[in-house]
């Protein structure tokens, strides 16, 4: 039987129709379990509705046309409950509702689960028998173990068709999806899906015997990619930083790089075509990429794919029919290419919706840097049906409104003009400090990661540089940077904020960031080989970075270093001895040194129970919320698993944070906040009543995190924190919060996002 139910997934997952997927599991259930009739309901994206998709046993023209309003009939009792409902005698059941169009009068025998996915109900299976038949324990156990096997292949059938929108094509109310937010911003626009055609998957195997003539017309291809590369490059030049234009030489060592090109060549010479040999070089390259399981390699492998499309739509069509983008265009794919970005015309380009992808992604990192809003790995988006149509992107939190209705849409045109204004009267509190309405002062910092961004916060006011990631330029490069390159960045960063503090970190690799070059492949990334264990191990690599840091600070002063991944004392003592040793060494050259403060991140919860001790060790200590919260609640937040359950206004999040405060309130250490909890307007309010005085966050939240500190005097931020210390459940405390919010007028900084 487990051999049966194993062949029915596999061919529901491998089939590309989800009528027949969906037709398959009911013919299988019908007969297994030995029942007159089996259906599937699937739950309606807007209305909430159980509508029937599929059918063994009842009128197939019943199809589509059957449908439950939530909590109505047998079939909505299933979904209302989300278990397993089990009934005799069903037709006199006072929740029984007749279809006549289903052909069949009455039935006795009726047994029903809910299809299930990531917590998210979304449909529900029922069997029924007209004459009475128990349910067995063998037949209870068979359709809960179907429903848990396929509902993860039916939500992939459901994504990968348009079945979801056909089901829908009669009803004219919004349809909203969700995923992870790549740039901030709030825009609504037309969607536009650039080379349609250029879909490696849809290559098929092709095989020639004039393989001569194959080879020229992929490294003509080839050729005419890379001066589209060069175009692109230089329309972009305008609007991007330096680091950022650098991406386009990535995509061109891409298409240089040999394993690329002689993999399509040697394909070529077996016999293939040029489009079938393209495509099974680059299925392998991705392959290879994706088993390393990193987000910034997974990247890469993004980068692969654009590679080859751009390649595959030369061969299908030479330079392609130009597209005529309108005023207010956004974007929509697959992956967003950075050749594809740069031929919409600036002005036009309003945002991007990206179906595969991260904020790690080339379109997330450009869409920052543009100012525009950017949605990634929107997996359930029916791509074949979105070119054209009207959508909301909202890049605060990730999420997308599809053919908004016109009450919709002009509650966001509301919100899009709020947003501006709000922008407008928190840009006047630049030069205005960040201080409570009973005279506490508060500094913000900034986190930064690339040159491109010392510009834009130092224009919202920030008091400093809270943290530098120093890793992001190392994964810009090709190659561990070396010291007088690092230097350079290093030089350039503290002269920028002088005489501000800047707090760089050390190089923090490892879990979601990797390097190129440098490639980690570990089974829990996150617990394993990590900031600062890697660079204890590699020592050549923490000296080069030591060297360029301090020779950076020379006459400056204002560098301050930073420790990541701290969870044992022994690891701050080993570093101190590499410190010396280059303190030394910078001195004995004739440097002239200043020997800059010391601190460590909290992000282990080792840490923050050992704070007291590691405290006697180092100048300073900074929270780091993410991982703090990641590794306190066992909650892999890029895990889609699991996702929903990372939240930094967890009650024990919130109890342990104060803790750490205590701890260090009582040993003198100075101590600040960062990471995304930082910039939260929630958030803020509890962090301010735990008495910390120091935030650092991306510098477009500084302006809302100050108009916050400013509208609340320090004694009340102490009374809500007490209030939602006494709470046990996170939504509780975001209500509250967003309550007070709301009454302060200040709910615009969370309505933007939420």
């Amino acid at each position: 039987m487990l051999d049966s139910i194993l062949s029915l997934v596999h061919e529901t997952v491998h089939t590309d129709n989800i009528d027949d997927a969906l037709n398959k599991i009911v013919n299988w259930l019908k007969s297994n379990i030995d029942v007159d009739a089996c259906s599937i309901y699937l739950k309606h994206r807007n209305s909430q509705q159980l509508i029937l998709m599929a059918t063994a046993g009842l009128n197939p023209e019943a199809i589509g046309h059957v449908k439950y309003n939530p909590g109505e009939g047998l079939v909505g009792m299933v979904a209302e409950r989300c278990g397993k409902v089990v009934l005799y005698e069903a037709s006199s059941h006072p929740e029984y509702i007749h279809f006549p169009i289903t052909g069949e009068e009455s039935f006795d025998s009726f047994l029903g689960l809910p299809l299930m996915h990531y917590r998210q109900m979304l449909g529900v299976i029922a069997v029924h028998n007209r004459a009475h038949r128990e349910f067995t324990d063998k037949d209870i156990a068979i359709l809960i173990t179907v429903t848990t096997q396929l509902s993860s292949a039916i939500y992939a059938s459901l994504r990968s068709s348009s079945k979801e929108v056909s089901i829908q094509k009669d009803d004219l109310s919004t349809s909203v999806y969700t995923a992870v937010s790549g740039a901030r911003g709030l825009v609504s626009g037309v969607m536009v899906q650039p080379d349609i055609n250029a879909d490696l998957n849809s290559v098929e195997e092709k095989v020639t015997s004039d393989t001569d003539t194959q080879e020229v017309i992929f490294m003509l291809a080839v050729t005419e990619v890379q001066k589209e590369i060069r175009i692109s490059s230089e329309n972009m030049r305008e609007y991007i930083p330096a680091e950022v234009q650098a991406l386009f030489e990535v995509y061109s060592l891409l298409l240089a790089d040999d394993s690329l090109l002689s993999g399509v060549l040697e394909r070529i010479q077996s016999g293939l075509f040029a489009s079938t040999a393209l495509r099974y070089t680059i299925d392998d390259l991705v392959a290879h990429f994706n088993t390393l399981r990193n987000q910034y390699i997974s990247a890469r492998a993004e980068d692969i794919r654009a590679i080859g499309s751009m390649i595959l739509n030369r061969l299908n069509s030479g330079s392609g029919s130009p597209i005529d983008y309108p005023d207010n265009c956004i974007l929509i794919g697959d992956e967003i290419n950075l050749t594809q970005i740069a031929n919409v015309p600036r002005n036009s380009l309003k945002g991007i919706i990206c179906r595969k992808g991260s904020t790690m992604s080339h379109a997330a990192i450009v869409a920052h840097s543009l100012g525009i809003p950017a949605v990634m790995g929107v997996q359930d988006l029916p791509l074949e049906n979105m070119n054209g149509r009207t959508a909301i992107v909202d890049g605060y939190i990730g999420r997308i409104l599809v053919d908004p209705s016109d009450e919709v849409h002009k509650e966001f045109q509301r919100l899009i003009k709020e947003e501006e204004l709000l922008f407008t009267e928190l840009e006047n509190l630049r030069d205005l400090p960040a201080e409570t309405l009973d005279g506490k002062s508060i500094k913000l910092n900034t986190n930064i990661g690339v040159l491109s961004e010392i510009e834009s916060t130092r224009d919202v006011g920030a008091d400093g540089v809270g943290l530098y990631r120093t890793e992001f330029s190392f994964m810009l490069s090709e190659s561990f940077p070396s010291e007088i390159k690092q230097y350079e960045k290093y030089r350039k960063v503290l002269k920028a904020y002088a005489p501000q503090p800047v707090v760089m970190r050390l190089l923090d690799i490892g879990g979601d960031k990797s390097l190129p070059y440098f490639l980690i492949e570990e089974e829990n990334s996150f617990l394993g080989w990590r900031g600062i264990r890697i660079l204890l191990d590699h020592p050549e690599i923490l000296i080069t970075q030591l060297r360029a840091m301090l020779r950076a600070n020379i006459n400056l002063g204002n560098l301050k270093l930073l420790l990541p991944m701290v969870s044992h004392i022994n690891e701050i003592n080993s570093f101190r001895k590499y410190f010396d040793l280059v303190i030394n060494e910078l001195i004995e050259e004739g440097h002239d040194i200043v020997v800059p403060k010391l601190g460590i991140m909290i992000e282990v919860p080792a840490a923050a129970i050992q704070l007291k001790a590691m405290a006697k060790l180092v100048d300073f200590m900074s929270i780091g919320t993410n991982d703090l919260t990641q590794y306190l609640l066992a909650v892999d937040r890029n895990n889609a698993h699991v996702a929903s359950l990372y939240d930094f206004l967890h009650p024990a999040v919130l109890k342990l944070i104060q803790k750490v405060v205590q701890d260090a309130r009582e040993v003198d250490m100075q101590i600040s906040v960062c990471g995304e909890m930082a910039g939260d307007p929630r958030t803020v309010i509890p962090l301010l009543g735990m008495g910390l005085d120091s935030f650092s966050m991306a510098g477009a939240s500084i302006p809302g995190v100050k108009w916050i500190i400013r509208n609340f005097t320090y004694e009340r931020t102490v009374e809500i924190l007490e209030e939602i210390l006494e709470m046990n459940e996170v939504e509780e405390i975001k209500d509250y919060l967003n309550q007070i919010l709301e009454e302060k007028g200040l709910g615009g900084l969370i309505r933007a996002g939420n």
